[in-house]
């Protein structure tokens, strides 16, 4: 009995081994390209909305995405240079911005950084006549009906993954993308009604093999400030701090 149970074991092992070298593990580069849809707004109005968004940080045309596993980095090159940290492990989001003491924590089960749920979209998946690096692409759509839309395209064979290490990750729907796609996307766009489109298309991609210790998070601390307060009444995250 004991000796089958150790082969048991070891059968499991080397099948969790072998789905995780299933997936990409490496570096991707994004291009980021915002577009106004509201057609009341001038090209005066255009550049002013995006004058504001760079002066707070949330404008940027590059994202590049490091992936390990389940665990993954993203960072922008806005003003504030953010950088988000995601561990399998804890299931949770670390938001960091440059040259702040201040982290913003997501819990990875939430669909949004929002307080309230968000409903879900319909999902519609489909042929396209698009390709890129040479590979023809497919799409998922995800709809939510007067509110807005983002398509996913991808190629399987390129960046696949396992979509089991996402499993939990309902932020962004991550989870429902994957779990169709069982590859990372080539090219995203993400629509908001009446008001923004954000296109992000893959320009370079890198496999290598990355250090676990570039998913480490440092030490941090529980904060009673009022805007660590605000945030948590607002969105449910939590506010902490780094400790030196």
């Amino acid at each position: 009995m004991r000796y089958s149970k150790v082969i048991v074991l070891a059968v499991l092992f080397f099948i969790n081994k072998a789905l995780l070298s299933q997936s990409f593990e490496g570096i991707l580069t994004y291009k980021v390209t915002f577009e106004v849809n509201n057609p009341a707004f001038n090209d005066q109005m255009k550049e002013a909305l995006f004058d504001k968004m760079k002066e707070e940080g949330e404008y940027y045309d590059s994202l590049i995405i490091t992936i390990k596993n389940g665990d993954y980095i993203k960072e922008d090159n806005s003003k504030n240079k953010k950088k988000i940290v995601y561990r399998q492990q804890e299931n949770q989001l670390f938001i960091f911005t440059q040259g702040s003491e201040y982290v913003t924590v997501i819990d990875a089960q939430k669909k949004t950084a929002l307080k309230d749920d968000y409903p879900n979209p319909k999902v519609k998946k489909s042929k396209t006549s698009e390709s890129l690096f040479g590979k023809k692409l497919k799409s998922i759509k995800l709809t939510w009906e007067g509110l807005g839309q983002e398509i996913y395209y991808y190629n399987a064979d390129l960046l696949p993954i396992n979509s089991n290490l996402f499993q939990e990750h309902n932020y962004e729907f991550l989870n429902t993308v994957l779990s169709t796609t069982k590859s990372y996307p080539m090219r995203v766009i993400k629509s908001v009604n009446q008001l923004i489109t954000i296109k992000m298309t893959l320009v370079d991609y890198s496999e290598k093999s990355l250090g676990v210790n570039i998913f480490q998070i440092p030490k941090l601390e529980k904060v009673d400030t009022e805007y660590a307060k605000s945030v948590y009444e607002t969105s449910g995250n939590q506010v902490l701090r780094i400790v030196n």
